[in-house]
This record gives structure tokens, sequence and C-alpha cells, in this order.
């Protein structure tokens, strides 16, 4: 009898034992086929948002030197080089001296300090004929700016409080400090009453555009304003009144003075990114697998009002435009992006890389795709969904840097977001600048990364011509090298 109950102990506990082996394997295994589904889903998640490449073209991190490409760029922007135009140095040694002999807010309060243009984005600057734009429409202002600057002798400042300050991004690369005195006092409502160098676009005025901007230079010349505010766009008229006028005082450079290579070095004599979004640039380049001058750029403006055959279009919230609320990605919206996208894309392919002289790569070169409409860029990234013709897929290297969400336009969506949030259009623009070849289509920011870069590697895949009033269009337009 009791042999027979320890029998029977020894066969639960066996049973029991085999049980246990037998449940803890299968727990194991489910958690391995979870994991494995977790990590399938997390992989498919993060071939969405970071940076695409083909699975056998993906350059190893330990390949890439994360620091080099910025680097390049910021030694660029160091403020050593010289512009090779006698009036811009002599101007840039003026200022330097000036904001050294008058600090702080002494610039715009001692009277014996040089009296200062301001250009200026705020709300105390809005007119009914102007509003800041975006990155382009702000940025490209620079010449004429500094033109200005130079014919009135005044310090030139910039001042943005749309949607932050342009120190938050960008800060000065040496010796040109731009940035206005945090102890000055100027706040918006001070800045509204400035008098306002204010003309407005050239293809709203018309015929009234050429009077009206000389004489809001003659009234800036004469002017005994401590400080002048504007805040006028750069545009084709007040550039070429600009190149007229610096060709006629027999200047070598003065019809490149909005273009390379003398926009970049003005560029980097001003700017340079600030540490956060160096990082952010350091990050995104290092994810990418990116080195200067071995990659092209292309562009594409898909949310420009003008961009829909003269036709704004209406953005995800289905009553604002698409640069407020976003681009609606479905039906015959995303099939008109798609072809915009096939066509650059293809352009750019027309000005491939010089052969090299050392053993052929198997990876083409990459095409660093960036727009303001992520998830087109999401769709030409990916192998799987990538709308190019079979015959040319296998030949397509694109990146992009991380697309999970929309770049913000910085004169439409800046409400309560932060610095960080509009990160992907600095960097998009740094990483233009590196590249050895750029391809552009309409609106400015394409263009102004060719301008800042001086690559004479360019491409144009789509026009408004003229633009506006009469909307001519050709999205199947590529000229090559012919900008």
């Amino acid at each position: 009898m009791v042999l027979r109950a320890k029998w029977f102990i020894c066969a639960f506990l066996a049973v029991t034992l085999c049980a246990t082996i037998l449940l803890h394997r299968r727990i194991i295994g489910l958690d391995a086929l979870l994991f494995e589904n977790v990590a399938g889903s997390k992989d498919e998640l993060n071939s969405q948002v970071l940076a695409y490449r083909y699975e056998d073209n993906i350059t190893k991190s330990s390949d890439v030197n994360s620091s080099s490409f910025l680097d390049s760029l910021v030694e660029m922007m160091s403020g050593d080089r010289k512009c090779n135009e006698e009036w811009l140095e002599s101007y840039f040694t003026f200022h330097a001296d000036s904001r050294r002999r008058f600090p702080g807010k002494s610039i715009l309060t001692d009277p014996a300090a040089p009296s200062v243009l301001l250009r200026y984005c705020g709300n105390g600057g809005r007119t009914k004929n102007y509003f800041c734009g975006g990155l382009s429409d702000r940025l490209s202002t620079l010449s004429l700016d500094l033109f200005l600057a130079n014919m009135t002798k005044r310090i030139l400042l910039i001042h943005w409080s749309i949607p932050h300050s342009l120190e938050s991004f960008l800060i000065p690369s040496g010796d040109v400090d731009w940035t206005v005195p945090g102890e000055s006092g100027l706040d918006e409502a001070s800045i509204s009453r400035l008098p306002t160098f204010d003309v407005g676009y050239d293809f709203l005025l018309k015929d009234k555009y050429p009077g009206l901007f000389a004489r809001a230079v003659g009234d800036l010349v004469s002017s005994t304003e401590k400080i002048y505010k504007i805040s006028t766009p750069s545009t084709g008229f007040g550039n070429k009144f600009v190149t007229d006028h610096l060709i006629a005082q027999g200047s070598t450079e003065g019809n490149r003075l909005f273009e390379p290579p003398l926009f970049g070095c003005i560029f980097h004599r001003f700017f340079r990114p600030n540490d956060d979004l160096k990082n952010a640039i350091d990050d995104a380049v290092f994810k990418c697998g990116l080195k200067p001058g071995h990659y092209s750029a292309v562009h594409l403006r898909l949310r420009h009002p003008l961009g829909w055959g003269g036709k704004k279009i209406v953005g995800r919230d289905g009553k604002s435009t698409a640069d407020r609320s976003g681009m609606p990605f479905s039906g015959s919206a995303k099939s008109y992006a798609i072809k915009i996208g096939t066509n650059a894309i293809e352009c750019a392919m027309g000005n491939p890389p010089p052969p090299s002289s050392g053993e052929k790569s198997s990876v083409p070169e990459p095409i660093y795709l960036f727009s303001d409409s992520n998830d087109t860029v999401a769709i030409f990234v990916d192998p799987k969904t990538n709308p190019l013709r079979s015959d040319r897929r296998n030949g397509v290297n694109i990146i992009s840097r991380n697309v999970s969400s929309e770049s913000l336009h910085l004169a439409y969506q800046g409400s309560n977001k932060s610095p960080e949030a509009f990160y992907g259009i600095f960097i998009d623009l740094f990483i233009a600048v590196g590249a050895r070849c750029i391809t552009y289509g309409i609106g400015g920011f394409g263009e102004l990364a060719w301008r800042i870069s001086g690559t004479n590697c360019t491409a144009r895949h789509r026009q408004l011509d003229p633009y506006p009033p009469g909307i001519s269009r050709n999205d199947s337009f590529c000229d090559r090298n012919g900008l």
C-alpha cells in the first residue's frame, strides 16, 4: 500500500513536471512568436518613418562619419571666406567694427552709432501686401537687405517673432552679428511704429511696382530715422534694380548677387545652425549615410497655392489651404503628386555622377528626396510602393530623413509649435546644400538650396511660366543645367 502510494506520487510529479515543461516551452514559443510579430511591426513602422534605402544598398553606420557632413558646411560658414567683392568685404568690416564699438543695446541707442536697417518678420510688420512667407521668402531677401544696408550705411539686423526667433534655428557664423540685443526694448508694438520699407510683391502691383520700389529706396536713403524696418520680399524687380545699379558702378559680380556662388558666400558669412539644430542635422545625415557631394537632392513643392492649375488645394481640414492644414493624399491629389514626383526623379537621373576612377560601386548614387508632402516622400522611398517604372526602379536609390510628420510652413502652421517642430525644413535645406546636384520645381525652397550651394549641376522639373497671373504649367518639364 505504501509502495503504491509512493508510485502514485512519483507518477503525479513526473506528469506535472512534463506538463510544466511543455507549458513552458509553449509559452516560450508564444513569446517568440509575439516578439517576432512585434519586431516585424516595429521594422515595418521604422521603414515608414526613418531613412529609406534598398536593403542591399544600406550604408553601415560605422562607414559614415556623423560629424563630417555638417562640419564641412560649418567650415564654409566660419566667416573666413572672402566673397571677392570689394564693397561686400568693406561692408562686413564696417558692420563688425560698429558692433564692437557699440556693444549691446548701444547699437540702437547711442547717437554716435550708425543707423539700423531691421529685417523684420512679426505681427508688428504685417501689411495687406506682404506676409513673412516661408523659409525661402525670408532668407532670399538677404542680398537685397545687404545691398540697401550698404547703400545707406546702416547696420543690418534681423528679427523674427513668427513663429519663433531666427536664433531658434540659425545664429551668426562669424563677425557679422545680425542679432537684435536682448535688452534693446524693441517689442512688437514699438516695431510696428517704425518707418517701413514695404513695397509688396511685383506681380500683385504689376506696372505700379517699379515706381513704388524706386520711391521706397529714395525714402530710405533720405531718412534720418535711427531704425528703419524692411519687410518687403525679395522680388524679380527688386533684384533687377540692385544688379543694374551694381553693374552701372562697375561691379564684376553685380549680376550674380542673387545667384551662386556669391549668394552662398553671403549666406555662409551670416548664418550657421545653432547647437540643437546642428545635432538634429548630424543625426539625420548619420541615419541617411550621406557624404557631401556624393548624392543628389530632389525637391517637390506640392502644397504651393498656385501649383494645381492655379487653384488652391483644399487642405486636410476641408476648409483651409494645404499650406495651412496639410495636403490630402488620396484620389486625384495623390495621383497628381505621384506624377510630379516621378517626373522630378527621372529628371534628376538625367544628371548622373561622373565616372569614378576607382572601383565601380554597385550601389546607385543616393537621391535625397524632400517635400512639403511627407506622404509623397514615403511612397517614393519605399521600394515596395515606388511608382517609378519597373525597368528604372533597380537603378534608383531614394532616401529621406524621418518623414513621420509633414513639414510645417513657417507662415501658416506656427501656432503653439515648438522650434523643434520646424527643424525638418532646416534639415532639408542643409542636406540639399551639400548635394552634388539639385533638382527643384516651383516655389523658392529648392532654388534657395541651389543658390546657397553653388553647385553647377542643377535641373528644374516643374515651372510656372509666367508666374502669375497667366498660369502656363508643364508638369513634364525638365531643364538640366539651364537655370
